[in-house]
């Protein structure tokens, strides 16, 4: 059976300048959980590409941003679990390879906490977890951090 689409809601400003504006919003901390499990760039940018894509007739279904926030992290999680997880790292930056040493559930708060400056509450609510589970992640990433820095050779 074919559907046919309602172009008036397609093509609306508004409707584009809103998801612009969201995706200039979400784009670097979606980036960065995407980077924390792929480790490499251009995988990282097609999985936020795809993302954003997946994402658009979900986002026309609901327009309360609450509601749709975990949904937008749902979907790049699920797409970035598809790709490889590469244990090539090119970058000579001690504190920056360690971090990417750290297990998936350490390096994805530990991206988006201290490399984009999300607070507890926003990784909260990217990753779909409490303000407290994330506090204890933050607080074990970082003990797990400096015990790889503290015993790297520097």
């Amino acid at each position: 059976m074919v559907q046919f689409i309602n172009t008036d809601k397609c093509y609306d400003d508004s409707l584009f300048t809103s998801y612009a504006d969201i995706i200039s919003k979400y784009e670097k901390p979606l980036y960065a959980l995407a980077f924390s499990h792929v480790l490499n760039r251009e995988a990282a940018f097609e999985i936020l590409q795809e993302t954003f894509v997946l994402f658009y007739p979900m986002w026309i279904k609901s327009k309360n941003e609450k509601s749709f926030l975990p949904k937008l992290y749902r979907t790049c999680r699920h797409i970035y679990r598809k790709y490889p997880v590469s244990k090539k790292n090119s970058v000579k930056n001690t504190s920056y390879n360690a971090l990417c040493s750290l297990p998936e559930k350490y390096r994805r708060v530990m991206f988006l906490k201290d490399m984009f400056l999300c607070d507890n509450h926003e990784i909260s609510e990217m990753l779909g977890i409490s303000e407290k589970v994330t506090k204890q992640l933050v607080f074990s990433g970082r003990n797990a951090l400096i015990d790889i820095l503290s015993n790297a050779d520097l």
